[in-house]
Order: C-alpha cells, then structure tokens, then sequence
C-alpha cells in the first residue's frame, strides 16, 4: 500500500470514528413479530430511516402508491415539453405546479400490507427472529425524535412505531379517485408506448433522419416525424392522435392531483 491509499484510509478511519462518537442509538425492544413487522414496513417501501420518516411528518403528505411517481412526472415533464401550440402556457404552468407538488409527497400504500413471506424472509436471513432493533441518529435527531415520541403517549419504542406505522401515516396520506387511477394508468401506458415506439423507430432509422436534417435544413424531430409518416402512416396517425390526448387529459389529471394534495396539506 503506497503513501497516498494509506492517507485515504486514514481519512475514512477518521472520518468513521467521529461519526461513531457523534452516532444516537435508538433500540427497539419486545415482541420479535413486531419488530420483524417495523423491519418489513422499511423494506418494503425502501425508506432509509425510520427516524426521518418520523421527523418529516409536519411537511409530508403520502399518496398511495398504486402509481409510479416518477412516471407521472415523466408525463408531466414530456407533455410540457412536446404539446407545443396544444397546451396554453396557464396548462404548462398548472402541469409544472403539479410536478413541484409530486416532488414533495413520498409515495407510499396505506393500504398495502406486510405479508407473512416477507417476514419469514427477513426472519430466515436473520436465522432468528431479532428480540431487539437497533436505529442510529445524530444527538440533534434524537432530541426531535424524543419530543414527537412524548407526545405520542406511547411507552415504548416499539409501541410508538407500530401506532406511527398504522395511525399516524394514514390521517396523512392521499387517496386518489379510481377514476384517477385509471387515468393514470391509461395515460402513463399509452406515454410508454408512444416514446418506445418513436425510440425504436429512430435508432433504426437514424442515418436517414441525419441525412435529411443536413439536406432540408431542418430538426430532428420534425424529419422523423415526416419519415414516420411516410413509412409507416396508420402507426403514425395512431400515435399522433395518441398524443392529442394525452396531452389533453394530463392538465385534467393535474389539476385533480393537485387539489387531492392541498387537501392533506
């Protein structure tokens, strides 16, 4: 090991021993079923702590994840970017203001629940099932931590997550209508579509579409567009009109996940 890996390892020792010094403990003692079911609950929804989630109450709402987030932003974010002279600039505004407010939810399903096999999942890799669970924080972390805990009236570490998990989560979380989600799901699947066929589209037909860019002075889009067309009219039409409507229904569905949102906030 040369000079400089020895320095950089010094540094990570350093770096680990001051996190260890400032590191909080929180232990979560009792029944190992509800400890596995805590456990569950983080790995299902992938959150990386358990103490933030606590402390990001006031300013989080939940929305239930039978729909991708990320997918309708993506949406979002293409019908601003390809409606063109189809959305008004107050529709792109509306479609931006829903996208900030998406940003800021976490979404995850109230109404999903942990089931037996991923208990015994955990359990098996865990060889027994845990009697204690053990969270880290900084002092500062845990002082806030402390007081929403007091609060709660529930003795117990693993009492205060059980309810936090069952109760508390849901007077926070939004539920959208299921025409809504249905919606969602049509559009987020014709979007899906549409942007897969286009890209399989243009990676065959790149060389063409570069050659006609230079001969008729013209942009990408428009010259895969026209060569769409040209080859291949009924899919081109369907994806066109396609477009018109998802380009209508997303400022219908913005707005509507807009005021859902508000509501909780």
């Amino acid at each position: 090991m040369d000079e400089q890996e020895k320095e950089k390892e010094n540094k990570k020792k350093e770096i680990a021993k001051k996190r260890s010094i400032r590191e909080k403990r929180i232990v979560i003692t009792g029944d190992p079923n509800a400890i596995l079911e805590i456990k569950a609950f983080r790995k299902l929804y992938q959150i990386g702590s358990l103490v933030e989630l606590v402390l990001s109450e006031e300013q989080t709402v939940y929305c239930n994840q039978i729909v991708s987030e990320y997918a309708l932003i993506n949406l979002f974010d293409w019908t601003i970017n390809n409606s063109r002279s189809k959305c008004s600039d107050e529709e792109k505004t509306i479609l931006k203001n829903a996208m900030n407010l998406i940003k800021k939810c976490k979404f995850i399903s109230i109404d999903s629940k942990v089931d037996a096999e991923m208990l015994i999942e955990i359990a098996v890799l865990e060889q027994e099932k845990p009697k204690a669970y053990q969270l880290t924080t900084t002092p500062e972390k845990l002082a806030r931590f402390e007081k929403i805990k007091k609060k709660s009236n529930q003795p117990t570490n693993l009492l205060f997550f059980k309810n936090y998990i069952e109760t508390t989560l849901s007077t926070k979380s939004v539920r959208f209508s299921k025409e809504l989600l249905e919606n969602i799901h049509i559009s987020i699947e014709m979007h899906l579509n549409i942007t897969n066929t286009l890209k399989e589209f243009n990676n065959k037909n790149r060389d063409e579409i570069v050659r006609r860019i230079y001969a008729n002075q013209s942009n990408f889009r428009n010259e895969s567009l026209k060569l769409f067309v040209e080859l291949d009219r009924e899919t081109a039409t369907k994806i066109n009109n396609d477009m018109n409507k998802l380009f209508e229904v997303s400022v219908y569905m913005a707005v509507e996940i807009k005021e859902e949102i508000e509501k909780i906030k």
